[in-house]
């Protein structure tokens, strides 16, 4: 599949957005959404560091009001790896952006594998991000216009693609 646009939430310290950026020869683009100020700034100079400042665009503040200023924006692929609890909210509100035939990667979204156990021996401090991941991954396999896969590799991934 050839990705010349991505768009990711959850930049984090920017390993991941250098990674794809690498992988796509650094002959696209990456918008990269962080919230975290010190992520962000560290983020900043692994990118700068790294060289690819014209090819990811790292935009600080709140994913949703990001999402809201790259209405006009179509991606090959988006890649979730954010707050667990708000997937399907990113979900909803980044798969407009995608391209048709576009692919969304969601990372950790087997939650240290505790999504396969009963709520009753997750910690409470985890109960909702785990019932909403659960509603999150049930809604989605369901959708009948995705095709979708859940990988067990690491902390799980999740891949969604329009049919």
């Amino acid at each position: 599949r050839n990705v010349e646009s991505i768009l990711e939430i959850g930049t984090a310290t920017g390993y991941s957005a250098i990674i794809m950026a690498n992988a796509m020869k650094n002959a696209g683009k990456i918008d990269t959404i962080e919230r975290n100020e010190g992520r962000y700034e560290k983020a900043v100079k692994n990118v700068k560091n790294a060289g690819l400042e014209g090819v990811i665009n790292i935009h600080f503040g709140d994913a949703f009001d990001v999402l809201a200023e790259l209405q006009n924006e179509r991606y090959d692929m988006a890649f979730i790896d954010a707050a667990k609890g708000q997937y399907m909210e990113f979900y909803e509100k980044s798969m407009p952006l995608l391209k048709e035939n576009g692919i969304m990667v969601c990372d950790n979204v087997l939650q240290d594998g505790e999504l396969a156990f009963s709520s009753v021996t997750v910690e409470r401090r985890d109960h909702t991000v785990h019932r909403r991941m659960r509603d999150f991954l049930y809604d989605i396999k369901r959708d009948k216009e995705l095709s979708v896969a859940v990988l067990t590799i690491g902390d799980g991934v999740l891949l969604v693609e329009r049919s």
